[in-house]
């Protein structure tokens, strides 16, 4: 797919779609070349949104159709510009097509309120929201319409043409909820608008609607509400299983995404300033090899300022894993059990830990250390004992979230601009629409793609910033599978290769062969 033409309508926005983008810089076969061969068995792919940062998608899926995984997938979801890349897929496009639109003039494409900056406060009064997102939509429905013959091809088109099933996550802010497009639920809604509804960033963009009966609905980014959908293809809600259609199931006992789906692979991508709320990452010895900066405005900016933050955050964690350590030290030292901690049980901690986890009072009180005047550092009131609330005061003074909200998934994000309040606003509802949708097992199959200085709204990054998000996502991929195989492999489930798979296959039908002539000679 792809056309070296240049023409654009009246909007601006080009009439052919771009020739596929060459990801060969970004994406070395060295990196999984030790991963071919298996027969993978991921049937669902779930793509969270994350603005800017689904400039790393490319890379990731790039490896993920090398290996023979990605023409195996049936069922796509996402939400936000998570579901744009997630529907791309769903039609047919490669990652170099998905790449090649994403390096189109994004900023031109999503910023087209006539007067610019001036519109701003007319709109959003006027029209709920800044852009009117024309050019936008016109782009999604000329690469429905390339590969479809129709711009309104609907996802009931789609299942019953190819027998695919895309999942959209929109909000609708009319009901006040969230809403799952997909053949079953939708089946005549436009793919082009779904995708359009998911992307509508409250207040960047004027929210679109969609009629249903005699009354209007309007939507807004399916990730405010459920931004890592990777529960879609869960349970019976989403089944187009005969028995698991609606007449069957309405009224049914079991929640609609109870059972957990181990074909289904999600991504997600965070930067250094977010909070990776599920705890997973690359592997450390790639990052010398991949992950230098580039020469770039941007990474020339932020760069130091996150590394800076980087090497906080490393030191925060350090204390919480001291004070997670030393918690349970002081309840065993509670001699009298008062739920208070006086100089002698301070002292019996301390002379415990001494002997057996000396890098735990480094780290909280320094190298050397007084433990009476590190008694006095958390005794503020003088009591000469002191509580679990001051003790998480004293934590809280170092900078770092107390052991309750860390828990609770808590961190401290620095604020120093609009830009940082913005993206900490964001990153809150976001975090609070993970925590009710995400099941203990998630991270199991969650490939983490760190996306370092470039965050979201990053709409104006360079060439060799986008390369360089490309290169993150192959390895975020690379690594993730790894470590699949090594849980696999511990758990006695091992993956098999393909071509030994063949092997083994040819030689049980020639013995079986031989059996059979065997058979009938002695007869």
């Amino acid at each position: 797919m792809g056309c070296a033409c240049s023409c654009l309508d009246e909007l601006g926005v080009p009439t052919d779609i771009p020739l596929p983008t060459n990801l060969s810089r970004s994406v070395k076969k060295e990196l999984y070349e030790d991963l071919e061969g298996y027969d993978w068995p991921f049937e669902n792919l779930v793509l969270e949104g994350g603005g800017a940062k689904g400039n790393a998608y490319p890379g990731a899926l790039q490896v993920l159709e090398e290996l023979g995984i990605l023409k195996k997938i049936k069922r796509f979801g996402g939400a936000s510009a998570g579901a744009c890349t997630a529907g791309m897929l769903a039609l047919g496009y490669t990652p170099r097509d998905i790449a090649a639109l994403l390096d189109l003039d994004q900023e031109f494409l999503v910023q087209d309120a006539h007067c610019g900056k001036l519109a701003m406060l007319p709109n959003l009064y006027c029209k709920f929201g800044w852009n009117p997102g024309k050019r936008y939509i016109e782009v999604l429905r000329l690469y429905v319409r390339e590969a479809t013959g129709k711009a309104d091809y609907t996802f009931g088109d789609l299942y019953r043409d190819r027998g695919i099933e895309l999942c959209v996550v929109v909000t609708n802010v009319t009901k006040m909820g969230i809403e799952y497009l997909h053949p079953k639920t939708t089946p005549d809604m436009p793919i082009a608008e779904a995708m359009q509804m998911s992307s509508s960033i409250p207040g960047f963009f004027q929210p679109p609607s969609y009629k249903k009966g005699d009354h209007l609905e309007y939507y807004v980014d399916g990730g405010m509400l459920c931004n890592y959908p990777v529960h879609v293809f869960d349970g019976w809600y989403l089944s187009m299983r005969p028995e698991d259609s609606f007449f069957q199931r309405l009224g049914s006992e079991e929640p609609p995404f109870h059972k957990y789906n181990e074909k289904t692979l999600g991504l997600i991508v965070y930067a250094t300033d977010e909070q990776d709320l599920m705890k997973v990452s690359v592997h450390q010895s790639c990052k010398d090899v991949y992950w230098k900066l580039p020469d770039t405005k941007l990474a020339g900016k932020r760069g130091p300022q996150f590394k800076e933050l980087q090497a906080e955050i490393k030191k925060k964690a350090a204390v919480i894993h001291a004070a997670k350590t030393f918690f349970p030290m002081l309840k065993a030292c509670d001699l009298d059990k008062d739920g208070n901690i006086d100089l002698h049980e301070f002292k019996l901690a301390m002379d415990r830990l001494s002997q057996t986890n000396p890098d735990v009072i480094e780290t909280l009180f320094g190298k050397d250390m007084d433990w009476e005047e590190a008694f006095k550092e958390i005794d503020t009131d003088s009591s000469l004992e002191f509580t679990a609330a001051e003790f998480m005061s004293f934590l809280e003074r170092k900078g770092v979230v107390s052991p309750l909200e860390y828990i609770s998934d808590v961190s401290l994000v620095p604020i120093k601009t609009l830009g940082d309040f913005t993206s900490a606003l964001i990153n809150t509802f976001t975090l609070q629409a993970y925590r009710q949708f995400l099941k203990p097992r998630d991270p199991e199959r969650t490939v983490g793609i760190y996306t370092n200085y470039i965050q979201a709204l990053d709409l104006d990054m360079a060439k060799q910033d986008k390369i360089f998000l490309r290169k993150q996502g192959a390895i975020g991929v690379a690594e993730f599978l790894r470590s699949y195989l090594e849980r696999k492999n511990r758990q006695d489930e091992v993956l098999i290769p393909e071509s030994v798979l063949l092997q083994e296959t040819a030689r049980h039908e020639e013995r079986l062969e031989q059996l059979e002539a065997e058979f009938l000679t002695s007869v």
